[in-house]
């Protein structure tokens, strides 16, 4: 870690001279979801994130302490919490009472939830399968769904060339570079026995010593029973052989030009086109991304196609269209997102049949009040899908989602 550390300095360093003025924005969000919305608590743990950098770090040039306190808040409390947040969100739809440990300072260096009985792992496993899944991958999930955040944000930023990068350097490279390394480093672990536990300590230690076995006997065994210990003598050659190459794709995460501090390509002047991949688990297996962006003086957009790969090599297919600040009248600016899939019929592995889905999140952005230092927009929007698996959505039923916020730049 300390090597990784002095890199990533170094190349900090290296990047920037001087600073840009320009404070990052603080989007906060609340849903008739209330407080059990992952979709929220992605922006609102960002808001707070960015929110953060502006009053502490707008003013100071100290590029080496900025990166230190940052590296140190964003791996021992807003990554963790963040984690374990989500998961505590899908507990609360169940009524599942657990306590969250949320800082990764203890001998297992982790965050978690426990104090959760074993019957109510098994009712929510026997009344929602799909949701126990997802119980085990949540963590990784709303990561993920941080990081596209953080990269949509500054994709479409109306900074060029050195000012930008002094503006991405200075308030978002480390969180997004720890974000995406929490992930890879996460799923490395997906085919260890390190994590295995005491029986006469787990009612006060973590509910899942190995997320991804329980995950992915989960996959293959709908019907198999949750118990407080596992490893890998416990699963089935199959299954086994699925654990394997969880740790191989999720170092796709590396394939961003973000992660090099680069937004992409700028292919004529103001004119930039990039293209980043991703890999995550999701209820019913394995989504593979390739996320295409477009931006000039009268565009910003993003194009995502997705491959998910169920059993028995099925694949089910994505795509989604996202348009980002195009102007509705001089004092109304909107953002579009449109996504349609092909997944399993009932959001499993070993589903045969697969059907069709479609979402569609709009919201739109009024300026309230301004001065010199600070502009407040108003947010207001909604979001509509049928059944089916949205990354950083709570609902895979069809659901109707509306939520109020604002933005301060």
């Amino acid at each position: 870690m300390k090597k990784i550390l002095i890199i990533l300095f170094t190349i900090l360093e290296l990047s920037l001279i001087s600073y840009s003025q320009v404070k990052p924005k603080t989007m906060l969000i609340f849903s008739n979801y209330c407080f059990n919305d992952l979709y929220s608590l992605n922006h609102n743990i960002l808001g707070v994130n960015n929110a953060l950098n502006r009053i502490l770090f707008a003013d100071y040039d100290k590029l080496s302490r900025i990166s230190l306190f940052q590296t140190s808040y964003h791996l021992y409390l807003n990554i963790g919490f963040h984690r374990v947040m989500s998961e505590k969100i899908l507990l609360n739809r169940y009524n599942i009472n657990a306590s969250i440990f949320p800082i990764p300072i203890n001998k297992y260096y982790s965050t978690y939830i426990k104090n959760i009985k074993k019957e109510d792992i098994n009712k929510l496993k026997s009344k929602n399968n799909v949701d126990y899944n997802r119980l085990l991958i949540v963590r990784d999930e709303s990561n993920y769904s941080a990081i596209k955040i953080i990269e949509e944000e500054m994709f479409k930023s109306d900074l060029f060339g050195k000012k930008f990068s002094e503006f991405y350097f200075k308030y978002y490279y480390i969180e997004n570079f720890l974000r995406r390394m929490t992930i890879i480093a996460s799923y490395a672990t997906a085919n260890s026995d390190i994590f295995s536990q005491s029986k006469k300590k787990i009612n006060n230690i973590a509910t899942f010593n190995n997320r991804y076995m329980y995950f992915v006997q989960g996959l293959f065994s709908t019907d198999s029973i949750y118990s407080p210990n596992i490893s890998k003598i416990n699963l089935t050659e199959s299954e086994k052989k699925y654990l394997k190459r969880i740790p191989l794709f999720g170092l796709i995460n590396l394939m961003s030009p973000f992660i090099l501090g680069k937004r992409g390509n700028e292919i004529r002047k103001d004119t930039y086109i990039a293209v980043s991949l991703g890999y995550n688990l999701v209820p019913f297996g394995e989504q593979y991304e390739q996320n295409i962006w477009f931006k000039n003086k009268y565009l910003k957009s993003r194009i995502t196609v997705k491959e998910f790969a169920c059993k028995e090599n099925k694949l089910g297919l994505g795509i989604s269209l996202s348009i980002f600040d195009y102007a509705i009248s001089d004092r109304m600016f909107a953002n579009s997102e449109m996504e349609y899939w092909y997944q399993p019929e009932n959001l499993m592995f070993t589903d045969k049949k697969f059907i069709n889905g479609l979402a569609w999140r709009q919201y739109i952005s009024i300026p309230l009040k301004s001065n010199k230092k600070i502009q407040y927009d108003f947010i207001a929007g909604f979001s509509f899908k049928t059944k089916g698996y949205v990354v950083g959505d709570t609902e895979t039923n069809e659901a109707i989602n509306l939520f109020l916020g604002v933005n301060i730049k």
